[in-house]
């Protein structure tokens, strides 16, 4: 089957390579083997920022069966006005007769005060949020698709109360551990992935609290003389710039083995937290930025969030996570096969 992935596929990102990685387990498993999976690379990062115009429409990939929306956020605000919607709805245009799936469609709205009351009631969040133009025109995108499975019970309520089937399961990234081995901790030590909102989505959605976000992990760092990572130049650089010692990387095999060695981790990656739940670290806390923050609540990640001390959530390393992880591998498995048939 010659797929199209829409996803970030470039290595500059852990939480995007997680996610591809996810997905494509999942891809071949549906499908029968790597032999039946024929995955066209597409470069979305060259796509929006390169040559929006054109990548899509004109770029040569021959017949394309099947379109997969995956592994990043795909509902906030304005988000059809976007250059992303409109590389998607180009694809929708160009493959007509491809089937399209979405796996792993989450949000990234800024974090509501009182969140865990926002969890529980997601309709109070969105009160007169969604009009009816933007409804319609989410109705009409997402109708093409024969399945969506969502990651966070915001993306679900948003596409259903556009009237569009999802379901609402573990983020796919977690699939990876085909991959990466489900790993058992093996260590003491404390670390701390560090991340510093200050572009794009996420300064926009924390930009009320971006020192205060980063003081906190610069803090906890200190005081549990942690170890601290992170998978970005410009966060190796400012790093260095306030004297803190860091290692810097965006190699997941070597990041999977290397978590072993710590206890208790600190994180402002939502996918760091998550890899560290396939590490076997037993404590894990994340640090939200945006709605994403959600993704790791199903995995049962504690979340903290800055300047108001709410926190929701305990870590759950156990069987009977993984057991449900497994379940819902099959059962997803299973919904793939039927609409890609």
């Amino acid at each position: 089957m010659r797929t199209l992935i829409l996803h970030p596929n470039n290595d500059y990102n852990c939480g995007d390579l997680l996610t591809y990685y996810g997905t494509k387990e999942l891809l071949t498993r549906a499908v029968g083997g790597s032999q039946n999976l024929d995955v066209v690379q597409f470069d979305m990062i060259r796509a929006h920022d390169i040559e929006p115009e054109t990548y899509i429409k004109e770029y040569q990939w021959g017949k394309i069966d099947l379109i997969v929306l995956a592994g990043s956020p795909w509902l906030w605000n304005n988000c059809i006005r976007s250059k992303k919607y409109g590389l998607l709805i180009d694809a929708l245009q160009r493959y007509k007769n491809a089937k399209a799936i979405g796996l792993g469609i989450g949000s990234c709205f800024s974090q509501p005060v009182y969140s865990d009351m926002y969890i529980k009631c997601p309709e109070r969040y969105f009160k007169g949020k969604l009009d009816g133009v933007l409804k319609n025109r989410l109705k009409a995108i997402y109708n093409r698709f024969c399945y969506l499975l969502v990651r966070d019970m915001f993306a679900e309520y948003i596409l259903k109360k556009c009237g569009i089937k999802c379901k609402f399961s573990y983020d796919t990234s977690i699939y990876a551990y085909h991959r990466l081995g489900i790993k058992k901790n093996i260590g003491n030590k404390k670390i701390l992935f560090f991340y510093h909102p200050g572009e794009g989505l996420s300064g926009q959605c924390l930009s009320f609290a971006i020192d205060d976000f980063i003081k906190y992990q610069l803090n906890w760092a200190k005081q549990n003389n942690a170890d601290i990572y992170c998978n970005s130049v410009g966060e190796k650089v400012f790093l260095d710039n306030v004297g803190m010692k860091s290692t810097f990387s965006v190699d997941l095999e070597y990041l999977s083995e290397k978590f072993r060695e710590y206890d208790t981790m600190l994180s402002g990656r939502v996918h760091m937290a998550i890899l560290g739940f396939l590490s076997g670290i037993p404590s894990i806390t994340l640090l939200p930025v945006d709605t994403r923050f959600m993704t790791a609540l199903k995995f049962g990640i504690k979340i903290k969030s800055i300047g108001k001390e709410w926190q929701y959530g305990k870590i759950q390393l156990n069987s009977k996570v993984w057991d449900d992880i497994k379940k819902c591998e099959q059962d997803i498995i299973q919904d793939l096969r039927n609409a890609i048939k």
